[in-house]
């Protein structure tokens, strides 16, 4: 069956279905192809009118009952290259589509193009949207709504199977050509808070997902999702994710998973070349939350690395032991051990100040006893005069007095030696070098210095001399909303129910 029309009127169709009844399997038009030559259609419909709301193929329906539909398309071809509905565009003018779905009612979930897939099968689609234009701003799906009422969608996608990997929308590129993805989101709004791609989950069930993306190509530069924004206004977002679940376990606005070898679950990249850009943020308004988490679920390993540069240096890095290794300079406004107390560490914590110098000081010390002739020779380690210089003694008498006690010869072969002691008196000693390694005569560190011109009037602390927060050497500006804050969905509110 084949509909075209040339008309100019308003509401015009090439063919146009209705059905009206309650129950039942019923369809306005109904097209099916059993064909197994290429491009063969269920319904075919074409439009050549150069004005009005005029349709190709339109169908309408106001039954109650399961599955009826305005237009349905089914294919049930073994092979070849067959559609129960397929749309195409040659058109060259812009917002052109060969299948287009619009809806724009006030309120009630509604949808342009609805489509559902049940199919236990691998790959089944409740919609499947293809492009193969070599070049232009074409699309596979397109879809767009001006609704005011909640949970409007130019495309809706949902998934109610109880077990399986299926996904109410999903996206896969197995493209080797750059910049290629399976989704691609994009908005270019100068103010207000939109979304290139927004997703949602209340669900749950493990691995439910807001929107999933997938990109198989063993080459090139995919992306299972990919979002960008050139919005100009605080807190809008390429890739927004949100969850909102009350109950069950850990979920994620967010996830990333990665399975392969070397793979990465989530990556960030700022690309700015002025400013202030950051790959990944994590940010909490609750009092007992957390902005960034890492976990090594083996119990062993990296739970955090930093590297610098393109030969990826690591500069610092956290075991799954605690363990902190940082490769330069460490900066901090105080230091301190921290520990259960140990007179009482069910109930108390013990702290000690680090011991802080202008120098890069190290401290060695311990306790001898004198000879008959009230001195002694000490041994320090064999590195001593390698990593030290400049050297600074200490003697102390211990049970009687030694008013009298003197270094009789300094620090010579890592070795020196203490006399004028009562015979076989003890003797506290303490000695201290600055270091003078490679690494400590290249990285001398400064005592005092000029702040640099950009943070000159601003202060580390600026709370402690009575500044505002804007003085501080870190401030960047008012803090970008939270996820919760930027997605214009209620928690309490749930996604919408769609039929089965």
């Amino acid at each position: 069956m084949s509909g075209g029309t040339n008309s100019t009127t308003e509401g015009a169709a090439g063919v146009n279905g209705y059905e009206g009844a309650t129950t039942g399997h019923v369809y306005g038009v109904f097209g099916s192809a059993n064909s197994t030559t290429t491009n063969a259609m269920g319904v075919s419909g074409y439009e050549a009118a150069p004005k009005g709301q005029v349709y190709g193929v339109d169908g309408y329906t106001a039954s109650a009952g399961p599955f009826a539909a305005g237009v349905g398309g089914f294919e049930g071809a073994t092979t070849g290259q067959v559609f129960g509905v397929s749309g195409g565009a040659i058109s060259t003018t812009n917002g052109s589509a060969g299948v287009n779905g619009n809806e724009n009612a006030p309120t009630g979930a509604v949808y342009g193009v609805f489509g559902s897939a049940n199919s236990v099968t691998t790959n089944a689609m409740g919609v499947g949207g293809y492009e193969g234009a070599t070049k232009g701003q074409v699309y596979g799906v397109d879809g767009y709504t001006v609704s005011a009422g909640p949970f409007a969608a130019g495309i809706g996608g949902f998934e109610g199977a109880t077990t399986g990997q299926v996904f109410g929308v999903t996206g896969g590129a197995n493209s080797t050509t750059a910049n290629s993805a399976g989704v691609n989101g994009f908005e270019n709004a100068a103010t207000g808070r939109v979304y290139g791609v927004s997703g949602g989950t209340n669900s749950t069930t493990t691995n439910a997902a807001g929107v999933s993306g997938f990109e198989g190509a063993a080459t090139g530069e995919v992306f299972g999702v990919n979002g960008s924004t050139n919005s100009t206004t605080s807190g809008s977002s390429g890739l927004n994710g949100f969850e909102g679940a009350a109950s069950g376990g850990p979920v994620y606005g967010v996830s990333g998973y990665a399975a392969g070898t070397g793979g990465i679950g989530v990556f960030g990249s700022a690309q700015s070349k002025s400013g202030f850009a950051v790959g990944v943020e994590g940010s909490t308004s609750s009092s007992a939350g957390t902005a960034g988490q890492f976990v090594n679920l083996s119990g062993s390993g990296m739970v955090l690395l930093g590297q610098s540069g393109s030969s990826f240096t690591t500069v610092f890095s956290v075991d799954a032991a605690g363990n902190v290794n940082v490769k330069g300079k460490l900066t901090k406004g105080s230091g301190s051990f921290k520990i259960d107390h140990p007179l009482d560490p069910a109930n108390k914590y013990l702290s000690h100040s680090f011991v802080e110098s202008p120098d890069m000081m190290n401290v060695y010390n311990g306790v001898v006893v004198l000879d008959a002739h009230g001195s002694a020779w000490v041994t320090l380690p064999d590195y001593f005069e390698a990593l030290n210089r400049d050297f600074r003694y200490q003697l102390t008498a211990v049970g009687v007095p030694g008013p009298n006690l003197y270094i009789a010869k300094k620090v010579s072969g890592n070795c020196f030696r203490i006399a004028g002691g009562k015979p076989h008196g003890e003797v506290s000693w303490q000695v201290t070098g600055i270091r003078q390694d490679a690494y400590a005569n290249a990285n001398r560190i400064p005592v005092e210095e000029e702040k640099p011109p950009q943070e000159q009037g601003r202060y580390l602390h600026p709370e402690l001399f009575g500044a505002p927060p804007e003085q501080a050497v870190s401030y960047r500006g008012p803090a970008s909303p939270t996820l919760a804050e930027s997605v214009q969905v209620s928690p309490s509110k749930s996604f919408p129910v769609l039929p089965q």
